[in-house]
């Protein structure tokens, strides 16, 4: 606790700041304010607030008052000035008069302390009142600096002086000024929230007028300090980037209004939003486009909904939304559409205009979860069924999506001991050359031999093994296997074949990469210029740098690099040129329009021609129909692969497939 003096010392107030910064809960303790560090974004000193005497060099911190504003903004009291000039306890380049409003009844007490300030070389502008509630009116009309408040007015008197005017929340610093030499009222009168406290029989123009500034010093740093404190507590409950509420604020947010609908048995619904391909937009553009993008969303989000819903940004590219008070779905999806709609057309990059997408999940309460965790786990399985659908739109939960998510879970805890029991088996799909009309290349092709569920395929569980790591250790199997089984057709005296291998982004990203495809080659007695190994696009632009100098090496060891599913993703020109790459297959979603949709059609013919220019070999997949295959012939795309020339077969099968050497006539 901080003694004030019966008689104030001769700088007019306290050496240390403990009870202006009390209120606050900022000091437990007196401590000195020389040490008390501010952050630099608050424009406040280091050092004694109350030693305007003290001289500093230019490489030293300026003192308090020559970073505080030279002049008082428009409107709003409690705005700070500067000190007045001619003081000798301050320097002579500030010449900016001090706003008082003296709140006194005592027409002898008024003309003392008005003399007072006017003998002091400082220069103060002093404006009168006699009761608080004359003074209230004129602080909400007018702008002050400080405030000079006498205990005992006609309209109030005592302790409730002090309390009534800071109950209104001011600004604007308070001095009290009484006859009343009460150590204990002036204790409470500064614990209430009053900046200094002075006895009027001890008063000097001089010591009045330094009072006045160093009330306002600490004021400043006072309000520093809480504005700095309400930012800290913003951004732990806030995302930096968008200003939204972040997870911790969401999840708090939530529980409060599935507590509100429970009460008064009311309804509302969770939105999960998910940036489409934000990652690979991210990596082709930057981490600044991307920020931009989310800023994008942060904004275009809150402006799609009703002002009494809550938007918030979990991390990342996802974004949340409560709904309160949703009686109707329609309503939901109403507002799930103008997000759609919203993020779509209000994003531009580099002067550009572009048209991001969003994939959004809904759970409503109470049918789809009567808690915060069960409504976001299924908004958040919605969100990614419509995702997988293509995303650009949204979907509500079902049961049948719980289903899913169990059978994945089940999938997930088996697909681990799968490899242990022996479960995977390859299947081997004929790459033609329809120049020779014969066999050249082998594509291997997992399948998952479920013992109650039978044969599984790829499409079911490799992104379940990608999600949970376990692909890197399936996908060195499968290369194993190929490469054993191309090296068994060697020596049966079969034809070589081109083999070709997918190779997922999960394991391009491992440093060990190359060293353990190198491994296998050795093991199995391979020739690196039979092995083609497969990458898709995204496994590419999820990281180009690394994945570039991956390519590279591998590319090195003497195997060949194509990149699969081509056209599904986001490469460009530019992109593919860069690329360590010998080939691509064409997308079966191209190839199976070719013949009857002029679009698909143009676009496979771009691809061709621009691998023609670029050097690159072509693979068209999914070839099915006769007339898929005289349309790839006239373009000169003589690899083909699909249906109509062998489905995926067992290595018995496929072996007979080669000894008979089959043509095909087409």
């Amino acid at each position: 606790m901080v003694a004030v003096p019966r008689r104030l010392p001769s700088h007019g107030a306290r050496g240390d700041a403990e009870s202006s910064l009390a209120p606050l809960g900022l000091l437990a303790g007196p401590v000195p304010v020389s040490a008390i560090l501010v952050t630099s974004s608050l424009l406040l000193p280091v050092g004694s607030l109350h030693s305007p005497e003290s001289t500093h060099t230019p490489g030293d911190r300026p003192p308090p008052w020559a970073t505080l504003p030279t002049t008082r903004p428009p409107g709003g009291h409690g705005a700070f000035t500067s000190p007045a000039s001619g003081s000798p306890d301050f320097p002579s380049s500030a010449r900016t008069g001090l706003r008082v409003l003296l709140v006194e009844d005592n027409p002898d007490d008024v003309h003392l302390i008005t003399e007072m300030l006017r003998s002091d070389t400082s220069s103060f502008e002093v404006e009168k009142a006699e009761r608080l509630s004359q003074a209230l009116k004129l602080l909400d009309s007018a702008s002050f600096d400080i405030v000079l408040l006498d205990l005992y007015l006609p309209d109030v008197q005592g302790m409730a002086t002090v309390t009534k005017a800071l109950d209104l929340g001011l600004t604007v610093p308070v001095v009290v000024i009484t006859g009343n030499d009460s150590e204990d009222l002036a204790l409470e009168a500064v614990r209430a929230g009053a900046q200094d406290y002075l006895v009027k029989d001890d008063l000097d123009g001089r010591t009045l007028a330094r009072t006045l500034w160093h009330a306002i010093e600490r004021q400043q740093l006072v309000m520093a300090l809480k504005a700095a404190h309400e930012r800290v507590s913003h951004l732990a409950t806030h995302d930096s980037l968008t200003g939204l509420p972040n997870r911790q604020l969401f999840f708090d947010l939530l529980d409060h209004s599935v507590s509100w609908a429970q009460r008064y048995n009311e309804s509302l619904a969770v939105l999960f939003i998910d940036v489409d391909n934000f990652k690979v937009y991210n990596d082709l553009h930057g981490h600044a486009a991307g920020d931009q993008l989310l800023g994008v969303a942060g904004r275009a989000i809150p402006n799609a909904v009703r002002r009494t819903d809550t938007v918030a940004r979990l991390g990342g590219d996802e974004f949340t939304v409560i709904l309160p008070h949703t009686a109707q779905v329609q309503d939901v999806a109403r507002v799930a559409e103008h997000i759609v709609r919203a993020i779509k057309e209000s994003a531009e990059f580099e002067s550009k205009r572009i048209e991001p997408t969003v994939s959004i999940g809904v759970a409503l309460y109470p049918i789809d979860g009567e808690d915060a965790s069960t409504l976001v786990r299924n908004a958040d399985m919605a969100m990614y069924a419509i995702k997988r659908d293509g995303g650009n739109g949204y979907r509500f939960y079902t049961a049948s999506l719980g289903a899913q998510a169990a059978r994945r879970l089940g999938l997930e805890r088996q697909l681990s001991r799968a490899l242990e029991e022996n479960e995977f088996v390859l299947h081997y799909q004929p790459q033609v050359d329809m120049a020779s009309k014969g066999i050249v290349g082998v594509e291997a092709l997992i399948r998952w031999a479920h013992p109650r569920w039978g044969m599984v395929l790829p499409a079911d569980f490799i992104h379940i093994a990608e999600d949970t790591a376990q692909i890197c250790s399936i996908g060195e199997w499968v290369l194993t296997q190929a490469c054993r089984q191309a090296a068994q057709w060697r020596r049966l005296a079969l034809p070589g074949l081109r083999l070709s291998v997918n190779l997922s982004c999960v394991q391009l990203r491992r440093d060990d990469v190359v060293d353990r495809v190198a491994e296998i080659l050795e093991q199995t007695d391979t020739p690196p210029e039979q092995l083609v190994l497969e990458i898709t696009e995204t496994g590419i632009l999820e990281d180009t740098e690394s994945a570039v100098r991956a390519l590279e090496k591998l590319r090195d060891l003497g195997l060949s690099i194509y990149i699969d599913d081509f056209g599904t993703g986001y490469s460009s020109l530019a992109l593919l040129r860069q690329l360590p790459v010998d080939g691509l297959k064409i997308d079966r979603s191209f190839i199976s329009n070719v013949a009857s949709r002029d679009k698909d059609a143009r676009i496979t013919e771009a691809i061709v021609a621009m691998a023609d220019r670029l050097r690159l070999t072509v693979v068209a997949e999914g070839v099915e129909t006769a007339d898929q295959v005289h349309f790839l012939k006239a373009l000169n795309c003589n690899l083909m692969q699909g249906f109509l020339f062998g489905k995926p077969l067992a290595p018995s099968g496929f072996q007979e497939t080669l000894s008979r050497g089959l043509v095909w006539p087409v």
